[in-house]
């Protein structure tokens, strides 16, 4: 979100630039309504990307319960004497082929392919909403729209920023994640489980 901030105080710099060299320096109605719809826009995005962010990292669990269904339904089916400890075996078995197979690589590439997705529809929403409130906030005579109409600038620094900081949260929440799972999936070494009486 730092970088949504500095992206905006950016735009308005930039904005208010041109508008001088314009002549409507003195307009504040004009930039009064650029600055709340640059705020509008930038507050609507936020929220969107917080609601995708956390569906896409909610997409894990959803990816690795995926891949082992089929390990649990095989031993959900198995009854009889030490059923038990023939559902384990199954889970650890299909467990142990599924990572072989890379089931986290697999899952790591569908959050990496929704981060790519979330930020194409970024990018087309802010020049989208940028170039209607520009259109609707400058005359004929206004050079404004003409020179924000491309902020592709200002966008590639807050991208990679925001990449190198996605990235490094991405890794850790990953290798978290990971190491919970398989502590929770790995066989107790101290033997089956007391029953009490």
């Amino acid at each position: 979100m730092p970088h949504l901030d500095a992206f905006k105080y950016s735009l308005q710099e930039k904005m208010m630039e041109i508008g001088i060299r314009s002549g409507w320096k003195y307009d504040s109605y004009k930039k009064n309504f650029l600055i709340q719809e640059i705020s509008a826009i930038l507050g609507g995005l936020e929220d969107h990307i917080l609601r995708r962010k956390r569906r896409i990292y909610e997409s894990l669990t959803a990816s690795i319960q995926s891949d082992l269904k089929l390990c649990y339904e095989e031993a959900a089916q198995i009854t009889g004497k030490k059923a038990c400890e023939r559902m384990k075996d199954v889970i650890r078995r299909g467990v142990e082929r599924q990572v072989a197979e890379g089931m986290f690589e697999r899952a790591q590439e569908r959050m990496q392919h929704q981060f790519q997705q979330l930020k194409a529809g970024i990018v087309e929403k802010v020049k989208g909403s940028i170039a209607t409130m520009l259109a609707l906030a400058s005359s004929q005579g206004d050079g404004l729209y003409k020179e924000l109409a491309d902020v592709g600038s200002e966008y590639k620094e807050m991208e990679k920023l925001h990449r190198s900081l996605r990235e490094a949260a991405e890794n850790a929440r990953l290798r978290k994640g990971m190491q919970e799972f398989l502590l929770r999936a790995s066989p107790r070494k101290a033997g089956p489980p007391r029953m009490s009486l």
